[in-house]
């Protein structure tokens, strides 16, 4: 008999459970969604901040030209026989093309010559195309340009690379010499200790700096969640508020 009763004081207290508040469902409803819309847009967000395309690059002095960059020039001989002979180029690749550059030149008068230090800083405006030798640059470029400018940094090769060897007389009996030498002083390191002490560091981008999300477009999803989190706490004291009075 006793069991009996125990059995039926559990069905009883089964029954009479009281359904689920409206306060509870509209709670979970509103946060549900609002974390929905939330990872959406950060998702959405991070996704199209990593496939935005680089700036666009300069791949040819006709590119150059067309462009509202102005070229500067390094105070140096080769420039001055550039600029003064006609038959002198830097390419003959690009004979013609720099042969508009220099009529171009003449013809507005605004021929500027400075140096490393200065052109590289007049680089950083976003003004100007400096000519002048890398190496040089680089050294400039390490001391002043920021991780995002070096990501906005470009360059254009105006000379073809050339490779320069030891030149001797035929059947010279130095040749074995110069051979072996060489040989000696790329074994001991001695050759990677001169170019690191003579040619600076080419300096490069280091990847996408990071950029903090804003929330402005996220700000339906949380004026949301706060209207239906202040909804579901009205609904919640009306519905206790009634079960006083009943």
């Amino acid at each position: 008999m006793r069991e009996f009763l125990l059995l039926r004081s559990g069905k009883n207290v089964k029954d009479v459970r009281p359904p689920p508040k409206s306060s509870r469902k509209l709670t979970i409803l509103v946060t549900g969604i609002s974390c929905v819309l939330i990872f959406n847009y950060y998702t959405s967000s991070v996704v199209s901040w990593l496939l935005n395309g680089p700036p666009p690059s300069i791949n040819s002095l006709w590119e150059l030209m067309d462009s509202p960059l102005e070229p500067i020039f390094e105070d140096v001989g080769y420039t001055w026989s550039w600029l003064q002979l006609p038959d002198y180029y830097y390419n003959k690749k690009n004979a013609r093309a720099e042969d508009v550059l220099k009529k171009r030149i003449k013809k507005k008068g605004n021929l500027i010559l400075t140096s490393p230090m200065k052109g590289v800083e007049m680089v950083r405006t976003g003004a100007y195309a400096f000519h002048c030798d890398a190496n040089i640059a680089n050294k400039y470029i390490a001391k002043t340009f920021t991780p995002k400018e070096l990501c906005d940094l470009d360059s254009l090769p105006s000379f073809e690379k050339a490779l320069l060897y030891t030149s001797v007389q035929k059947n010279s009996p130095y040749r074995e010499f110069f051979i072996w030498s060489y040989a000696r002083i790329s074994e001991q390191g001695i050759m990677k200790l001169i170019q690191s002490r003579t040619y600076p560091r080419v300096m490069t981008c280091e990847g996408s700096s990071p950029r903090a999300l804003a929330l402005g477009g996220a700000a339906p999803a949380f004026i949301m969640l706060a209207i239906g989190y202040v909804a579901g706490t009205l609904i919640m004291f009306m519905e206790r508020y009634n079960q006083v009075i009943v």
